[in-house]
């Protein structure tokens, strides 16, 4: 019974003994992955792609690396050209380039550092520069410029590190509350001043309307009065009256209608 239970144990330890063995002398390296080994302090200088190889055991370290896309996001707040607070969020697209990455990893071994201590910081330096070249309102109107010289920038600080630049990305900008309020009163203004227009425009066309009119009557009127004179004037005017009269005379005859009466007469 001691015996088999020694015996088991045994076994035991010898699969593990084997199994850690194995481990030590090979490793694999997954697909969009790369994989560097160190010996002591020196970095062998070939590069293991995806697949299983072997390593000296318990002497070498190994690195792998990931080459495929990294997205980083930062807000990066600067003055811009007319001194105004701009926050840029950004995202960038990078990846290591896998012929480089030796020369990369010989100077930063955890691949944290690459983000965090290298495009990160290039980043927020690059941000910088871009946006002092243009004025707060160029940031929103320039936009793919902003962006393209956010590009430029990084390209140069990172790429002499073996970093390469997929893609950069202005996510957002935000800008300080006395900006946001001047363009908010600039927008006001221009509000105000556009309804203004349409109100002279409207009082304009609505005088005209009546000058029109005005013009419209008196040609009526100048119309009526030359068709009155062609019809014999005065007399035209008293045969209307007649023809409109009910035979009741007014009970107080003014001087002008005595003489109109005294002409009925005649």
């Amino acid at each position: 019974m001691i015996t088999n239970i020694l015996k088991n144990v045994l076994v035991t330890i010898l699969v593990i003994f084997v199994l850690a063995l194995v481990y030590s002398w090979f490793y694999t390296v997954q697909p969009g992955n790369i994989a560097i080994e160190k010996v002591f302090w020196e970095v062998k200088k070939d590069i293991k792609r995806e697949w299983l190889h072997f390593k000296i055991p318990f002497i070498a370290t190994v690195q792998k690396i990931n080459i495929r896309n990294i997205v980083v996001t930062e807000d990066a707040t600067a003055a811009s050209k007319d001194i105004q607070d701009v926050t840029t969020k950004i995202a960038v697209n990078f990846s290591i380039d896998p012929l480089k990455a030796i020369e990369l990893y010989k100077t930063v071994w955890d691949e944290k550092d690459i983000e965090i201590k290298i495009v990160s910081k290039a980043t927020q330096e690059a941000v910088k520069a871009s946006t002092a070249q243009f004025s707060a309102t160029e940031s929103i109107t320039k936009r793919s410029a902003v962006r393209d010289m956010i590009i430029k920038n990084l390209k140069d600080k990172l790429e002499n590190r073996w970093i390469l630049i997929n893609q950069v990305d202005i996510l957002d900008f935000t800008f300080s509350k006395s900006f946001n309020d001047s363009i908010e009163a600039k927008v006001t203004a221009e509000q105000n001043a556009l309804k203004a227009e349409k109100d002279l425009e409207r009082i304009k066309f609505e005088a005209q309307q009546e000058i029109e009119r005005a013009k419209a009557e008196a040609e009526k009127i100048r119309i009526q009065a030359e068709a009155i004179t062609k019809q014999g004037g005065a007399e035209y005017v008293q045969l209307q009256w007649i023809s409109k009269w009910n035979g009741v005379l007014p009970s107080t005859a003014l001087s002008d209608w005595s003489s109109f009466m005294l002409n009925l007469k005649q």
